[in-house]
């Protein structure tokens, strides 16, 4: 059934943007609730960056099978999603009050569950890694398949396509890697130490640094390496955050990282200094993260994109919907009610203009004190200049002179102060690890 008026309460299992033609977006939540499971389409309202209270459009799957992934085109006219039993193929039609979706004939509906599933950045070619370790590269939208590979993985844990769609990097449960060019299927395999496993890939989109990052565990040590694609040589790593990550993602425009941990935490990573920009730990505590997604585009009014993730576990659970860039938390979705909820009545709005009734669940300070806000430098700045017109005054109150000032004949006499050039400390740049 399509576009059907049915909520279906569960657990959320998979979740991703939908950019429109008509520059709207959607979010599509994959939902299960053990018995039955359905995908449901909202609409997000850039203006007050929430979603819409019930869905657009549902689809039930009747004949079974649990939503995995989510793999939406470029154009946002289809997404393929991906079950415990195949895959799926919909289309969309309609405008956003009246958003459609059907289900399609799809090649591979009946093949087992694909762990990873991702569309070219051009919209061209469709990758899919199945959890038996199949790989296939489908042309879009005629569905020829470009590369069959059965045995390409022992299973597959993520797959990413880079910026101009020549390449795609495929990361495997046992630690490989490998770099498959959408032309031809030939592979290359990253090289790695006997103690290390590679476990997330992704390509850089600025367009002008053409990298791989991808994480990488080295014992109980996480990682983040960088290749150079031109030779599929490692350049690098750093250590930024001691975490297993479970969950990759980088913005469209390939400022910034983000990884969901293992247990629930955020980290969000400025690519240009590969420093942390923020860090949101116990969002969702001891819980995979098992999807993470930037906005496609930027909002009206907002300083940067957002982005959703959501775990996957027991009835209840949250999307959060918040800016990174001043850490702020503006809305969430719960997957077992249609609505909003209100834990804590107050979260800070942009700018910290006001108050609004979405959740900021604690973090709201921790996110402002991490900012760059101009309004911080203003309160330094009065806050020095009334600590000088105090210690004034009591300068002033207790100097002897006519004019208030101290006596030079009563004063000590100032002896010169020698400093120790060699005390100064020194300080060198930092740089990243092993570069």
């Amino acid at each position: 059934m399509d576009g059907a008026d049915v909520s279906v309460e569960g657990k959320v299992t998979c979740a991703s943007w939908i950019k429109r033609p008509e520059n709207t977006h959607l979010v599509v939540i994959g939902k299960s609730t053990g018995t039955c499971s359905s995908l449901e389409i909202f609409s997000f309202n850039s203006e007050n960056t929430s979603l819409s209270s019930s869905p657009k459009a549902t689809y039930v799957f009747e004949e079974g099978g649990e939503p995995v992934r989510i793999a939406v085109h470029p154009s946002g006219d289809d997404f393929v999603c991906s079950t415990t039993t195949g895959c799926k193929l919909f289309e969309l039609y309609g405008h956003e009050d009246n958003i459609k979706f059907v289900c399609k004939e799809f090649p591979i509906q009946d093949v087992g569950p694909q762990k990873c599933m991702a569309f070219s950045v051009d919209g061209s070619k469709l990758a899919t890694g199945g959890v038996d370790g199949h790989f296939r590269l489908f042309e879009w939208p005629t569905v020829r398949i470009i590369v069959d590979e059965p045995k390409a993985h022992k299973s597959f844990r993520d797959i990413d396509f880079s910026l101009d769609s020549e390449f795609l990097a495929s990361t495997s449960i046992d630690g490989a890697a490998r770099i498959w060019n959408t032309r031809d299927g030939v592979p290359v395999t990253l090289s790695r130490n006997a103690d290390e496993n590679i476990e997330l890939c992704r390509f850089s989109k600025d367009g002008t640094k053409p990298f791989l990052f991808t994480t990488v565990q080295r014992g109980n040590k996480a990682l983040i390496a960088v290749w150079d694609i031109s030779t599929w040589k490692k350049i690098g790593h750093k250590s930024l955050y001691n975490k297993p990550a479970s969950i990759m993602t980088i913005s469209l425009d390939g400022k910034y990282l983000a990884l969901g941990s293992k247990d629930g935490d955020v980290c969000v990573i400025d690519v240009t200094k590969m420093e942390i920009s923020s860090l949101h730990k116990r969002l969702h505590l001891g819980t995979n993260i098992t999807s993470l997604e930037f906005c496609p585009s930027e909002s009206v009014g907002l300083v940067a994109p957002h982005f959703s993730y959501v775990k996957n576990t027991e009835p209840g659970l949250l999307l959060f919907l918040f800016n990174y860039n001043n850490r702020e938390i503006y809305d969430m979705y719960e997957a077992a009610s249609s609505g909003k909820m209100n834990i804590n009545p107050y979260g800070w709005t942009l700018h910290c203009s006001g108050r609004t009734e979405f959740l900021a669940q604690g973090f709201s300070y921790h996110f402002l004190s991490m900012g760059s806000n101009e309004w911080q430098i203003y309160v330094l700045l009065l806050g020095l200049f009334l600590a000088s017109a105090i210690l004034f005054y009591v300068f002033f109150e207790n100097s002897d002179s006519f004019w208030n000032f101290p006596d030079p004949s009563t004063r000590p006499k100032i002896e010169t102060l020698h400093v120790d050039a060699t005390s100064e400390e020194q300080w060198s740049s930092f740089g990243p690890v092993d570069l």
